[in-house]
């Protein structure tokens, strides 16, 4: 690899291979290969000195967090690579991943003096082949689907447009440049993608993001371009950006300095779903759905019914209602919509909170009045499974909020208000109780203990005393002191879902995480990567065994699945 630490990928260039039992040896060039192997993780093979290593490391963990690693059966070719970060919204600049924004092209010509230059914006739009950034965040993230209105403020060309309207959801767009006959309108989801950094004056760049802000009813997601303070894109300066030769103009932001800015203009939280991209919430009840749902059990609602299924019989309705026998049926249906909405809540509804409170006014007079049929007819026991499982999952959600600006109890959403009056009684009682749990992890006992239950409930494989070990796809269901030990841990990775595997270590205070070629479709898949996090010194060890001699390999893996994967009844017969 002759450019082995002055390029991010570098590309084989040579290789030999050697069989030892023959002595055979196979040589390969492939410096006129149009398409050569390239390398992954070059931080590994350099010192810790190297001036490259801390920016390979850097882009290594960019990349798992957008999800470039997930399917490492197609990046180890140039073209495939390269592709695939196109694909997922991104460009390779050096050693950073930016988001596809406004491309610049050559900027080897020198400006004259640029005060009174023409800045003509509409040159920096780009024609995709795949959703941007932000909106490949917004749907990755459960935020866009085609239940919700879109509409994207200086839309450009409108290829994301028109890839979503393709494919069923409802949107429309506005450019002043190449749809100027849009109509500026309000939707559940608004996208300004790389809009902000091609305004040169810094009083429209605010006005801009102030109008998206005002359309959107739910979330607005900002992208702008990211770059540093010594980057060199372009010879001269302009304003507090750059300009290029085709006369457009760039403002580069770091992300924190992004960040910063959203704040600071629109006076909300701006929340990082990817470098570049922000998402800004309007709707609070959406912004609780967001925070909780990255600290909570989806599960939890079909697994509170469990017991109704196997061991329950729903009482008949005993209630007249205000309808013919042959409207019965939907008396029925909306009881059972309403308990799915009690199970979800893990209380009962408040208010707005009962769904269609006109059809429960028309069958049985008031909505309090089919609420009472409605928990006549079901298991309470369901609901206090559920309610226990919400009231954790809270709990999870409260304990890492500690490290972000915390909110009074008048800031929080409504539905989350009655959360908290419902579980704590009180905020204050609500936090100290996350408080207590998130310095619980240092209890060996209580993680010993919580690890029991684990391995009881089918939550991966004890080794008493040691170690559980299990899928991360099951780490929501784990109780609520381990998610907790776990988060700690995972905030030195990144994100849980770019490992296959992890191992909560009882009496050592660390967290193992672990990485396989093909975990699903192996029965016996290889080791390629293992962190080690270190919580008592705050620190990790990273391990790549990725080209060993003797590959690791992992063997019973229906140990630490369980029977709701899919092809675990063959898995199980394999071992």
């Amino acid at each position: 690899y002759p450019s082995l630490g002055s390029e991010p990928f570098p590309c084989l260039a040579s290789s030999w291979r050697v069989h030892l039992p023959t002595a055979l040896v196979t040589f390969r060039d492939f410096q006129q290969s149009l398409n050569p192997p390239i390398l992954h993780r070059t931080e590994l093979l350099l010192t810790e000195e190297h001036p490259a290593h801390n920016l390979c490391a850097e882009l290594t963990k960019t990349g798992e967090q957008i999800g470039l690693f997930a399917n490492t059966s197609i990046i180890g070719f140039r073209s495939q690579w390269l592709q695939l970060i196109r694909d997922k919204g991104f460009e390779l600049v050096e050693f950073e991943l930016r988001p596809i924004g406004n491309a610049i092209l050559s900027e080897e010509a020198a400006f004259g003096d640029t005060t009174d230059l023409a800045i003509v914006r509409h040159r920096t739009a780009l024609s995709r082949s795949a959703l941007s950034a932000p909106v490949q965040s917004l749907i990755r993230d459960g935020l866009l689907n085609r239940t919700h209105t879109f509409f994207d403020y200086g839309c450009g060309k409108g290829d994301d447009l028109t890839s979503l309207l393709l494919d069923g959801f409802t949107g429309s767009g506005w450019d002043p440049h190449f749809r100027p006959d849009g109509i500026p309108n309000s939707a559940d989801v608004v996208n300004i993608g790389f809009v902000i950094n091609v305004i040169e004056d810094k009083t429209e760049r605010v006005e801009a993001l102030e109008k998206a802000f005002d359309l959107a009813k739910q979330v607005l997601v900002v992208a702008a371009m990211l770059g540093s303070s010594t980057d060199a894109h372009a010879p001269r300066h302009f304003r507090d950006g750059v300009v290029t030769t085709r006369n457009t103009f760039q403002k580069y932001y770091t992300q924190r300095e992004l960040q910063q800015f959203l704040e600071a203009v629109l006076d909300h939280d701006a929340y990082p779903a990817a470098p570049g991209v922000f998402y800004i919430f309007k709707d609070r009840s959406v912004e609780q759905a967001y925070l909780l749902g990255k600290s909570s059990d989806r599960s939890r609602v079909a697994r509170a019914r469990l017991a109704s299924v196997t061991g329950f019989r729903p009482r008949r309705i005993t209630t007249q209602v205000r309808a013919s026998e042959p409207e019965a049926p939907a008396a029925t249906a909306y009881l059972e919509a309403l308990w799915a909405t009690c199970l979800e809540l893990g209380r009962a509804p408040l208010g707005l909170e009962v769904p269609n409170p006109d059809i429960a006014i028309a069958f049985f007079r008031s909505t309090r009045r089919a609420l009472n049929v409605c928990l006549a007819r079901n298991e309470l026991e369901a609901l206090v499974r559920a309610g226990d499982g919400r009231r954790d999952d809270i709990l999870v959600m409260l304990a890492f909020q500690f490290f972000g600006r915390r909110r009074r109890f008048g800031e929080l959403e409504k539905c989350f208000q009655q959360d908290i009056r419902t579980f704590f009684s009180s905020l204050v009682l609500a936090e100290a109780k996350a408080q207590a749990l998130l310095f619980s992890v240092q209890d060996k006992a209580l993680i010993s203990t919580a690890c029991e239950t684990a391995a009881a409930a089918g939550l991966g494989w004890l080794i008493t005393g040691e170690s559980l070990q299990l899928h991360t796809s099951l780490v929501e269901r784990l109780p609520a002191v381990l998610r907790v030990y776990i988060g700690c841990a995972t905030a030195f990775v990144g994100q849980i879902t770019d490992f296959d595997l992890i191992k909560v270590h009882v009496e050592s205070g660390k967290v193992t995480l672990l990485s396989f070629d093909n975990f699903a479709g192996s029965p016996v898949p290889a080791l390629k990567t293992r962190v080690k996090v270190r919580l008592r010194d705050q620190d990790m060890d990273v391990f790549d065994y990725v080209g060993a001699y003797a590959p690791t390999v992992l063997y019973y893996k229906s140990r630490y699945i369980n029977e709701e994967f899919k092809h675990y009844a063959e898995q199980f017969a394999f071992e």
